[in-house]
């Protein structure tokens, strides 16, 4: 049983992982207790305790391979010794680190997590059809009609409209992930001093 394993020092360490993952994954399992009895007995020994922190919540940390719970993870025990962490979430990329637990003491282990490049799309419609210069964030993108949609990361951006004739067009628009934003856009005609307006183009 889990007791008698708890009772090896030396497997100490792998019987807290081992078992913290199962209370983790399994907490209504009837073994709960007797997982719970051998963490107790290895917590007895030679432990320090371990508090990982990252700028994001809701990372699952794996430690030597074994899930143990979700940031923030505070003051968990574990027997003192070197450990490889393992930071995953499906908007993060994966973030690696490496701790050394002492007994007695407790350690912090800050990693830090970039997020995931996420895209989506816009559509952009234009009424006149052709001809409009579309910029995003300032940045020259494309001249209408636009053969397909745009795929960029995901954030808001400032969509500016512009044809010589025309008054600029300009709205924000926030791109989503995975998600095409349409934008339709009618620009109104500029009338020059003591013209009529129109939207004459010189050839």
């Amino acid at each position: 049983g889990a007791g008698n394993i708890a009772k090896h020092l030396n497997k100490c360490r792998d019987v807290i992982l081992m078992f913290r993952g199962f209370l983790y994954l399994s907490p209504q399992d009837p073994e709960v207790r007797n997982a719970r009895a051998a963490i107790g007995a290895c917590e007895a020994k030679q432990t320090g305790t371990l508090t990982v922190k990252t700028e994001a919540t809701g990372l699952e940390v794996l430690v030597d391979g074994g899930l143990i719970g979700r940031t923030p993870l505070t003051d968990m025990k574990l027997v003192a010794g070197t450990y490889r962490l393992l930071l995953r979430h499906p908007d993060y990329e994966d973030a690696t680190a490496e701790v050394t637990v002492r007994e007695g003491e407790p350690v912090e282990a800050s990693v830090p997590v970039r997020k995931k490049l996420l895209f989506g799309f816009l559509e952009v419609k234009t009424e006149p059809a052709d001809g409009v210069q579309v910029f995003l964030d300032e940045v020259p993108s494309g001249v209408t009609p636009l053969k397909e949609k745009l795929r960029l990361e995901t954030k808001k951006y400032l969509l500016r409209l512009e044809k010589s004739g025309y008054d600029r067009w300009i709205r924000n628009v926030n791109i989503q992930r995975d998600r095409t934003q349409t934008v339709s856009a009618t620009l109104e005609p500029v009338a020059p001093p003591g013209q009529p307006a129109a939207p004459a183009e010189g050839r």
